[in-house]
């Protein structure tokens, strides 16, 4: 899914396809943090790629359920989880930053 004309960024980015497709070679048997997720693309492709679990963050309500929409149509909502944060504030609760 795709939303072109709604929320702060125009949809599915396109350009990014060589970076996922990188990142996949990369997560087999592996878990994923996706910060600054939007729609999810890159933890659907690391859950495609056989990733064993994904957690994305974006501070966007809309992009959370987007994200979450294209996991459940893949067939990855068991392996995909999305949060809806400030990704500073994301980190520091979990102890990766100060």
């Amino acid at each position: 899914l795709v939303a072109p004309v709604l929320g702060q960024k125009s949809g599915f980015y396109c350009d990014q396809r060589d970076n996922r497709a990188m990142l996949a070679e990369l997560c087999a048997g592996r878990r994923l943090l996706d910060l600054y997720c939007y729609s999810g693309g890159f933890s659907l492709a690391a859950a495609a790629a056989g990733a064993t679990s994904t957690h994305g963050v974006d501070s966007s309500a809309a992009a959370i359920g987007l994200a979450q929409s294209n996991a459940a149509l893949n067939g990855f909502g068991s392996v995909c989880e999305f949060s809806q944060s400030d990704v500073p504030a994301f980190l520091k609760r979990e102890g990766v930053a100060e």
